[in-house]
């Protein structure tokens, strides 16, 4: 028994001593490792700190107030999404879109070159670097967007020194616009890039361009070309100056050329004021006595047209020249109211001519004038109630008038003493008196019968006016719709 004791004993203190030993060597070895991992040997701090750290550490010594050192090279890139209201009275536009700038400081040139070398910082804490202080000279009002985040982020590369900034922004810009040609005009707006504060020797700007672009009249890349009254017809990277730009600061010009959109003008102004013009033509049909249908087409038709040119004139700058669609309203007007002029000849013809119209009762018959020269019974006979054989015949009484207007001058005949009878005929003129009503019907015929006159204006009229109007429009057309 005893010995057994001796052995369970010494098993125990055997068991412990182990233990113990295991213990002290997991110590040991954990030492060790920690030892290994604080080393210099495979601590290397360029690789394994983060970017973020190693970009605050920079940041700690850095002065966004000073520049880069030597000249600045910015590169420039715009992507436009979408154009609106481009309007002729106040001769601005709006446009929404993406904008880029590329820039390197060699002070944020601080790893060597790795694929973890990249930080992005988002929204204002991008404005703890040096920016460019790049403006859009022709800009009215500017703004960023801020939904559902602040549209702008910034890319910083420690390993080259490369800034990235790129923000999407909604401006409205004015475009000086020339509307000689309007409404078959082509307008050329510009966003004007340049520095604020630092001149052509300090930074320069340049276009990012796309190679692989085939359109050269689209080198900016347009999402939505569409707008209600015009469509893009090109969009183009410049840096070509113009008037809103400084000689003795680098810039840079995105050019955009818009087409304004023809069919609503033609619809609703040149068709209409065409078919106004033709209106009044009807009058050249009318009797020329009906004076208040013929004055009433041509004075509404001419009130019309100024209407319409106060309309489409209310809305547009006060320019100093004619523009296109003026020429053509103003030619409108031009016609409608020559057609009054037209008129007011013919009323004075008339009248003339009622000066040279006698009463029946003032005829005196000549004795070389025979019956048959004035009137031929059989005739008259035939065609009873005729009234253009009637109008011939006064006619001709009107003619031979001419031939003894001397004579009466000097006769004192009273109308009561001129009966006029032929006796060489069964006719007499109080047969003639009784087949008209009263003086004014025989004027009435008289100037009616185109025998009367020796121009007929109103015959003239119809086809002298629509062939004018046409001829000017056919010039019209070929001259502003060519393009």
């Amino acid at each position: 028994m005893t010995p057994n004791i001796y052995t369970s004993i010494a098993l125990n203190y055997f068991y412990v001593f182990i233990s113990f030993g295991l213990n002290m060597a997991n110590k040991t070895l954990s030492g060790t490792q920690f030892t290994i991992k604080g080393s210099k040997i495979f601590n290397n701090e360029k690789h394994s700190t983060p970017p973020e750290i190693t970009f605050q550490s920079v940041m700690e010594n850095y002065n966004k107030i000073v520049k880069p050192k030597g000249m600045v090279h910015v590169d420039l890139d715009i992507r436009v999404l979408s154009f609106d209201n481009l309007d002729e009275s106040s001769m601005k536009y709006n446009v929404d879109f993406y904008f880029s700038q590329l820039w390197y400081d060699e002070r944020l040139k601080v790893v060597p070159s790795s694929p973890n070398s990249c930080i992005s910082i988002v929204g204002k804490n991008a404005e703890d670097l040096w920016l460019p202080d790049t403006v859009l000279v022709n800009s009215k009002a500017s703004k960023f967007h801020y939904v559902t985040v602040e549209n702008r982020f910034t890319t910083v590369n420690l390993s080259s020194g490369m800034i990235l900034q790129h923000a999407r922004i909604s401006t409205t810009a004015s475009c000086h616009m020339d509307l000689r040609k309007y409404p078959f005009d082509k307008q050329t707006c510009y966003i004007a890039i340049e520095s604020y504060g630092h001149d052509k020797t300090e930074l320069v700007y340049n276009w990012l361009l796309d190679e692989s672009s085939i359109d050269e009249k689209f080198n900016i890349a347009v999402h939505d070309k569409e707008m209600a009254n015009f469509y893009v017809t090109s969009a183009i990277k410049s840096l070509e100056k113009t008037r809103h730009h400084e000689a003795s600061f680098s810039s840079a010009t995105a050019k955009f050329t818009f087409c304004r959109r023809r069919e609503y003008f033609i619809l609703q102004i040149y068709l209409p004021c065409a078919l106004i013009v033709a209106v009044t033509w009807i009058s050249f049909w009318i009797t020329p006595t009906s004076i208040p249908a013929r004055c009433g087409i041509s004075v509404t038709a001419l009130l019309t047209l100024i209407t319409m040119l106060s309309i489409t004139n209310s809305r547009m700058p006060k320019v100093g020249y004619i523009k296109a669609l003026d020429l053509y309203l103003f030619t409108a007007h031009i016609f409608v109211f020559m057609t009054l002029i037209e008129y007011i000849i013919v009323l004075h013809w008339l009248q003339n001519g009622s000066k040279k119209t006698i009463s029946p009762f003032d005829w005196r018959l000549k004795s070389n004038y025979t019956s048959s020269d004035i009137f031929d019974k059989e005739n008259t006979q035939s065609n009873g109630n005729d009234n253009s054989n009637r109008s011939a015949l006064f006619c001709k009484l009107l003619h031979k008038r001419s031939a003894i207007q001397n004579e009466r001058k000097n006769a004192n005949i009273k109308s009561e003493n001129l009966s006029l009878i032929d006796e060489g005929s069964n006719f007499k003129f109080q047969n003639i008196k009784s087949s008209l009503v009263n003086r004014e019907q025989f004027e009435i015929l008289a100037r009616d019968d185109p025998n009367c006159s020796n121009v007929n204006i109103d015959f003239v009229a119809r086809f002298v006016f629509p062939i004018s109007f046409s001829c000017f429009n056919i010039l019209y057309w070929l001259v502003y719709f060519k393009d």
